[in-house]
């Protein structure tokens, strides 16, 4: 078989494969899904009988929610319905538990 996790960047897996039984056997399961979303291409076909497949390529950016760099307090969560708009959050210093004396 061929392998396209080392292949780079640029390469992506055409296939309505999900490749559950690849993930579950994975030593590093978090990787090989955030590999999978970023390579992984599926398609369906309006007209099986013409017509080219339509293909969905993964999205440009992570939509996993995202720790901002050099803060700690600081997360960007993506809109669940927009699929382009950012939510960002910061922990308010205030709300951190204080020690009991």
């Amino acid at each position: 078989g061929s392998s396209v996790a080392g292949a780079g960047k640029e390469v992506v897996m055409v296939s309505n494969d999900q490749m559950r039984d690849h993930h579950f056997q994975m030593l590093s399961a978090r990787k090989f899904l955030k590999w999978r979303e970023r390579h992984w291409v599926n398609f369906h076909f309006a007209d099986r009988a013409r017509g080219p497949p339509i293909l969905a390529f993964p999205s440009k950016f992570s939509i996993r929610m995202q720790h901002v760099e050099g803060d700690p307090k600081r997360w960007h969560f993506p809109h669940a319905e927009s699929g382009t708009t950012w939510l960002c959050c910061a922990k308010n210093s205030t709300s951190e538990a204080k020690p009991e004396t």
